[in-house]
């Protein structure tokens, strides 16, 4: 039998000979003879793929970075299909809401409360834009996308119809969440939307997250004149690095049109969808590890299998749990894992993984998350609008990923509490609170003496910032290094810094800002001082740290939203100024090692205790032992890092006179701001050990006996 070579041309998309541009058929010329046998010519070789005979027919698989106009499977598994295809979803507006909010380049935070897994990681929610798209994990910043995926676009980025939108009041973006486990929806709708630059192009369109399969669906319902009006909006999907994704090409969008992004499902496959503990970032200490791990396939599990979780970095840890038979489909479960002591500072690489002889898919058996231990932890304490608030903290942690984990509380115009819990601040091992106001506190006063018993506790330090007037009592009359009001408002830069060598103006060279005091030049306490001052020659920084109890100005309002900015090295200002402030000087006796319980008269003894650093400031400090009423001795401790224990001894001690000595040890840190647990006593008790002959008995010295007779000496 004769053989021909035979070629064959497929499209990219891999399902058939279906065009996947607008619907049309490619142009075949049919072959007249065997020996033109399939020899197809197509009106768009660009969009398909030669395979000769022996070759796979499987559709081409898109590489990294590659522009994806195919179906999928992308490199993790995902592919899309749309309500024109064989298994494409139906097309079903959804108008359930629960929110409605406005704006121009905004977003909102949505949490929808329950597990939806996306590319290998669980999220109970999303941030929402009005410019046409989603992020899971991180806030976004492009509305002008390339082509999916892309580094330039936004990381875990699913665009609906992604350009520069504007929810005007009669566009509006809405959202909300509505079903019953394990069938919930959460819908993001853009309705009646327009484009910014151009007010008469109305539309709406939405994206679906479903909790049964993991899968979103985009719908696209009605556009005034064209969805391709503009032909660089966007619409696809992609990981956090922007190297793996699909794209949706614009000229398939059109009215009634449906599109379903999910990853094909299997029969038995487990897989690690989220780490939950410990959280990132953590501060020091002992935590209960936790994975979550869901049945993805169809069928419930067939056999147990085991959980892996282990970390590396800064310091190990392994564990391994076995999960029993049965786990039913679509079942998620959380499996926890002995305690982990994490005892020092940096990152950590933890990955969660699942091993199972019956699993068919293994892109999701493995959950990798890195963990920054040890970080410090800081409290935003605003009267501001508080997505302004949340920009400010997110600024910081992604400028300074491994100094802070920042919280933001309101006690203002839009807040619900007049003052701060002074125990929940201390609970939460706060370091810094950092306080402004912009619409004013709900009760300044009370607000203050919150932070004022927060200093006096030695809970951490303060920084205060302007924008409106306002008095905060006691923290204003005894702490702060200004008094109020600030009221004058403007552009300034760096001026003179009387305190080069100061942390606060560490590596700042530069600063331009809107929005600061601008009318305080006095400091109003004895203890406080300049750090710098503005062109203007009103105070930019000054500190007070009284008694270990550290505040500091920062003169100008660390917001930087619509109206006001922040450039140059004003974002490491702030940084500086928050671990000055956070700067925690205690060190103490943990443990009495020598002498305890009974030494021997006469006998050489080599006193020694245990020290700890609990704050965050390398010390050097004297330790001195006092021992009954005449040892009294001290020894040097250099450079001990936070969180490290040092073994102290000290000259030796003879101990002479019998019964109980009186045993104390202190640190003598001059700056230390918790004495509680500077000093530690004991008691040793002196035993003297002294035998000799009292008497002679038997016989007795100068006595006589008879011969013969029979003694016991």
């Amino acid at each position: 039998m004769r053989k021909w070579a035979i070629l064959a041309l497929i499209l990219a998309a891999g399902v058939g000979l279906a065009a996947s541009g607008t619907g049309s058929t490619p142009k075949v010329a049919v072959p007249s003879s065997p020996a033109d046998l399939m020899q197809l010519k197509l009106t768009d070789p660009g969009r398909y793929q030669q395979i000769t005979e022996g070759q796979s027919r499987q559709a081409p698989q898109p590489q990294p970075g590659q522009l994806d106009y195919a179906r999928g499977p992308d490199a993790d598994g995902y592919r899309y299909l749309d309500n024109r295809e064989s298994g494409g979803p139906t097309y079903s507006w959804d108008s359930f809401y629960s929110t409605s909010q406005t704006g121009d380049d905004s977003y909102w935070a949505f949490d929808w409360g329950w597990n939806f897994t996306y590319r290998g990681a669980s999220y109970t929610g999303a941030y929402v834009y009005c410019n046409g798209y989603i992020t899971f994990g991180t806030v976004g910043t492009s509305y002008y996308p390339d082509t999916f995926p892309s580094t330039n676009n936004n990381p875990n980025m699913v665009a609906g119809f992604t350009y520069d939108l504007y929810c005007d009041g009669t566009g509006t973006l809405q959202y909300g969440t509505y079903g019953t486990a394990p069938n919930r929806k959460a819908v993001i709708t853009w309705n009646n939307v327009r484009y910014y630059s151009t007010n008469g192009e109305r539309f709406s369109f939405q994206l679906i997250l479903n909790e049964a399969d993991n899968s979103i669906v985009a719908q696209y319902a009605t556009h005034s004149t064209s969805w391709q009006y503009y032909p660089n909006v966007r619409s696809g999907m992609q990981n956090s690095s922007g190297t793996v994704g699909l794209n949706y090409p614009n000229p398939e969008i059109a009215n009634s049109r449906a599109v379903k992004y999910s990853k094909p499902s299997f029969q038995y496959n487990v897989g690690v969808t989220g780490i939950s503990s410990p959280p990132s970032p953590c501060s020091l200490g002992t935590y209960t590890p936790a994975a979550s791990v869901k049945n993805m396939g169809t069928s419930a599990q067939p056999s147990s299998f085991y959980v892996k979780y282990r970390a590396t970095g800064a310091g190990t840890y392994t564990d391994s749990t076995l999960v029993p038979t049965g786990l039913a489909a679509g079942r998620e479960t959380t499996i926890t894992f002995t305690p982990w002591s994490i005892a020092a500072k940096g990152a950590y690489t933890v990955a969660c993984s699942t091993k199972s002889a019956a699993d068919s898919a293994h892109s999701d058996d493995k959950y990798t998350k890195v963990i920054k231990a040890g970080l410090t932890r800081v409290l935003f304490l605003t009267a501001d609008y508080p997505p302004n608030v949340k920009m400010v903290a997110d600024s910081l942690m992604n400028r300074f990923p491994d100094d802070f984990l920042i919280d933001t509380m309101d006690v203002g115009y839009y807040g619900t509490r007049g003052a701060p819990n002074v125990d929940t601040l201390l609970a939460r091992k706060y370091r810094c609170v950092w306080t402004w106001a912009n619409y004013g506190y709900t009760n300044s006063v009370a607000c203050g003496e919150s932070l004022a018993r927060y200093l006096e506790r030695n809970g951490g330090g303060c920084i205060v910032s302007p924008f409106e007037s306002y008095d905060m009592g006691r923290f204003t009359s005894v702490y702060t290094p200004c008094n109020y009001p600030f009221n004058t408002y403007g552009t300034s830069s760096l001026g003179t810094v009387q305190l080069p060598g100061h942390k606060i103006m560490e590596s700042v060279n530069s600063i331009n800002i809107n929005y600061y005091g601008g009318s305080v030049n006095t400091l109003s306490h004895t203890t406080a001082y300049k750090v710098a001052d503005f062109n203007t020659s009103y105070i930019l920084a000054a500190c007070n740290d009284t008694a270990g109890r550290r505040t500091a100005l920062v003169d100008f309002w660390p917001t930087s939203g619509s109206y006001g900015y922040l450039s140059g090295d004003a974002w490491r200002l702030m940084r500086n100024a928050i671990i000055w402030a956070s700067q925690n000087d205690d060190v103490g006796v943990t443990r009495l090692e020598a002498p305890t319980g009974i030494v021997d008269s006469g006998s050489s003894a080599t006193p020694a205790c245990s020290t700890f650093n609990f704050g965050n400031m390398t010390e050097t400090y004297q330790v001195r032992m006092k021992i009954g009423a005449t040892y009294n001795e001290s020894t040097l401790v250099t450079s001990q890092a936070p969180g490290a224990y040092s073994y102290v001894t000290f000259p030796t001690w003879t101990p002479l006179a019998r019964g109980n000595a009186a045993v104390s040890c202190s640190t003598l840190l001059a700056v230390d701001g918790r004495k509680a647990n500077d000093k530690l006593t004991g008691t040793a008790f002196v035993r003297v050990q002294d035998v000799g002959v009292s008497a002679l008995a038997v016989p007795l010295p100068g006595g006589s006996y008879k011969y013969d007779t029979i003694i016991t000496p």
